[in-house]
């Protein structure tokens, strides 16, 4: 359990059969080598259902008889995690840190339950860092760089709808999705070198285009040059 992100982050907790505000406490029952099984669950002002009244003995009396479990699943509409992902380009030129923050809530309290020992939290953060690595590594580092919100867009897009499924299958609702760029300090160097590159390309050009005018206003003196020269030579051939 120390290692399940689903309890790290409070998104359940173990508890008795009575109410919590702000969370629905569940009640399991754990039948012998086969498993175990959904009993109830209990929002908070309610009571223990008549049905649940000798499991309520069960459990306060320490007796012996089934074996049962209670979790407490918040109600806070407003979870958050974040995560980094590790994104290595299709190119292998260039990698970078993704940093994804998700905003989600609990939709099904008996289902977090029932999966706890899978870790729905972990799972989804599993699913979507393969999602994402998938949807920026096939791209192009300068567009990942220097256009990211519409990289973010597209990929969200991209990928939203299926992780919402995903994250249903253990009872969660993703509520929305968003992303940043961690970039290192060879990523800015990079940046720098490119910078350099751009405006010694655009020295060059400049320097190009110079001369290419210089030679066109050398070529207009000759002409003019030779022009007159030929005027002169016709002068010279009319003279007496």
């Amino acid at each position: 359990m120390m290692d399940n992100l689903t309890f790290i982050q409070k998104v359940i907790k173990p508890h008795t059969v009575d109410p919590l505000e702000g969370h629905t406490v569940v009640v399991i029952e754990q039948i012998g080598e086969a498993g175990e099984e959904f009993r109830f669950e209990i929002e908070p002002g309610q009571r223990v259902p008549k049905s649940g009244i000798d499991l309520f003995k069960w459990l306060r009396g320490g007796r012996g008889g089934p074996n049962y479990f209670a979790y407490a699943v918040t109600d806070d509409p407003r979870l958050r995690f974040k995560f980094s992902v590790p994104v290595k380009m299709d190119t292998q030129a260039h990698s970078f840190m993704l940093v994804v923050a998700v905003d989600y809530r609990v939709a099904s309290p008996r289902l977090v339950v029932t999966r706890r020992n899978a870790d729905p939290i972990q799972k989804l953060r599993e699913e979507i860092s393969l999602r994402m690595q998938r949807e920026l590594a096939w791209r192009s580092w300068i567009s990942i760089r220097n256009e990211f919100r519409e990289i973010e867009r597209e990929a969200i897009a991209a990928t939203l709808e299926s992780l919402r499924e995903f994250a249903a299958r253990y009872g969660l609702e993703i509520r929305d999705l968003s992303l940043a760029l961690e970039l290192q300090d060879i990523d800015f160097l990079d940046v720098t070198h490119e910078a350099a590159i751009d405006q010694q390309t655009e020295v060059t050009k400049r320097e190009a285009e110079f001369e290419r005018l210089k030679v066109v206003e050398e070529s207009k003196i000759t002409a003019v040059k030779n022009e007159r020269a030929h005027e002169e030579a016709l002068r010279q051939q009319r003279r007496p």
